[in-house]
């Protein structure tokens, strides 16, 4: 007995030298990092979108000396103060805290034209859900990678494999595949040596990995798993992008017909500010590529999957394609983020 108790601890642990969580911890982390850096670069390309449009409807009270109201100002949000109840107490709690974007459209404080007096502010080009639902789930997917590969103890380790075996079973049941099954094999471990060696939970956090990482790249209806939330993503980003394009284009055409010498050279010099303003957050939209950053995404997951299979695996690869891919995302979210007025609500009224 004790020889076969010595022939599985030998087996064990030549099983981890060679396919050790910890060769993966870093780059899994990266990938994780770079998934989150999508989706900031989603949301900030959304509140640049926001802020094009309210800045360009500054611009167009400027223009016209419009004769303006006050608005929205008076409205303060604040509930009453109020002790729980214990049904409250007892009663299910979303896990996602409540944000402004869930409350009702409203009129923020500012300056309107008198016909827009009470209107409430509405998102002519909000992230739509399927979008937000895409980049949730991806991150979700990555963030379960990195906290299986970085787990502690067995206890972190069972939440850790929880969370990501429903989040590759609905990621695969969206793209068609039985969903299930995906999420089953994610939970399945190496029981047997987990009671024998100390080094089970290693061999249990690789073999994770492992069967995640292979799920997600499983071709089922519509395709890998992995691929089809990357690209359903890059779809909804290149038409944001596209959005804001199309916004700088009529902005930077109106602004750039009221040049001329009928203005004081101070009235000219800010507006010319803002159309090489604008023009700068259109070519930084024009140059950055949206495909780009998703192939790198999808090359640097297909490479962890091969990582994972090979006895030898090649993690500097995965390291460079990752460094490359933050480089892309990085150029992404700046482009979409890139500010387009060279001072916020821009002092065309000086001069006329």
């Amino acid at each position: 007995m004790r020889r076969r108790y010595a022939l599985l601890a030998t087996v064990a642990a030549t099983v981890v030298a060679a396919c050790s969580p910890y060769d993966f911890s870093a780059p899994v982390s990266s990938l994780d990092a770079k998934a989150k850096a999508l989706d900031s670069a989603v949301s900030a390309g959304h509140q640049q979108l926001v802020s094009d449009v309210s800045t360009a409807y500054q611009r167009s009270l400027i223009a016209r000396r419009a004769i303006v109201v006050v608005s929205g100002c008076n409205k303060i949000v604040d509930p009453r103060l109020k002790e729980p109840t214990d049904e409250e107490a007892r009663a299910p709690v979303s896990r996602e805290p409540a944000t402004t974007a869930s409350r009702a459209p409203r009129q923020p404080c500012g300056v309107y034209l008198p016909a827009d007096n009470g209107k409430p502010f509405r998102d002519r080009s909000p992230i739509v859900p399927e979008l937000a639902d895409a980049v949730k789930a991806l991150t979700d997917y990555t963030a379960g990678l990195a906290a299986v590969t970085n787990a502690k103890d067995r206890a972190d380790y069972d939440s850790a494999v929880s969370d990501l075996a429903s989040t590759v079973s609905s990621l695969v049941s969206e793209a068609g595949g039985v969903g299930a099954a995906a999420g089953a094999a994610v939970k399945a471990g190496i029981n047997l040596l987990g009671w024998i060696v100390g080094t089970a939970l290693d061999i249990q956090r690789f073999n994770t990995l492992k069967a995640a990482v292979n799920e997600m790249n499983t071709p089922v209806r519509k395709g890998k798993p992995f691929n089809v939330v990357v690209m359903a993503i890059a779809q909804q980003v290149r038409t944001l992008a596209q959005q804001r394009r199309e916004l700088l284009q009529d902005d930077i055409t109106a602004l750039k017909a009221s040049l001329g010498p009928q203005i004081s050279e101070e009235t000219y010099r800010l507006r010319l500010a803002d159309v090489n303003a604008m023009s700068a957050a259109l070519d930084a939209l024009n140059q950055s590529s949206v495909s780009e950053a998703a192939n790198a995404l999808m090359l640097a997951h297909l490479q962890l999957v091969l990582a994972v299979n090979s006895s030898n695996p090649n993690i500097q690869n995965l390291t460079n394609t990752l460094k490359a891919l933050g480089d892309k995302a990085s150029a992404l979210q700046t482009a979409l983020s890139t500010a387009s007025s060279a001072k916020p609500a821009s002092s065309h009224n000086k001069g006329s």
